[in-house]
């Protein structure tokens, strides 16, 4: 077992309020996934579990991180490529894995709700016009590696799949992962 966390400084960390901490705490508490200790008013976690080892127990109860997806024409003169990189497109840049012919995007629904209003991309009517694919996130990619979501939360993107290029790429990232 590792240091434990005071759940207060945690929901400051993660921007949640100190209620939605403690809700979140409690799930994970029930999943066995963080052990609780008590100190008066004061709350602290620690994980039993570190790594792959967290991960393994975890990851069955995670869901994929994408809304929705579609495809998009950017104008010229909008730089997509501030957008961090998602689905084949990073998984191409992490493995072997061929490009896919567009580039595959994540944003925000705020963000892409932005920049559809600020007139920087359209939804073609035809997908082989589309310029990328845009995926919508429920949450704000961490970009661990600049450029590209974070490699765990983009596995949790592409499955479940049954494309054995995918499964290669996934197995290629968790072995390469620094847990």
């Amino acid at each position: 077992m590792y240091e434990s966390t005071n759940v207060s400084e945690l929901a400051q960390s993660f921007h949640y309020s100190p209620i939605t901490m403690s809700r979140v705490v409690d799930e994970l508490v029930g999943l066995k996934l963080v052990e609780e200790e008590r100190h008066g008013r004061q709350r602290r976690i620690s994980f039993p579990l570190q790594g792959l080892e967290l991960w393994s127990a975890a990851v069955m109860h995670m869901t994929s991180p994408v809304l929705k997806r579609v495809s998009a024409l950017f104008e010229n003169e909008y730089n997509q490529y501030i957008l961090p990189l998602c689905g084949e497109t990073a998984l191409s840049s992490f493995t072997h894995l061929a490009d896919s012919a567009y580039e595959s995007i994540a944003v925000t629904k705020e963000e892409w709700e932005r920049v559809v209003k600020d007139g920087h991309c359209t939804i073609p009517k035809i997908k082989e016009d589309a310029t990328a694919f845009v995926e919508i996130w429920k949450y704000q990619p961490i970009e661990v590696v600049p450029g590209h979501v974070d490699p765990l939360s983009l596995i949790l993107s592409v499955t479940p799949t049954r494309d054995e290029r995918l499964l290669e790429a996934i197995d290629i990232i968790m072995r390469n992962m620094q847990w």
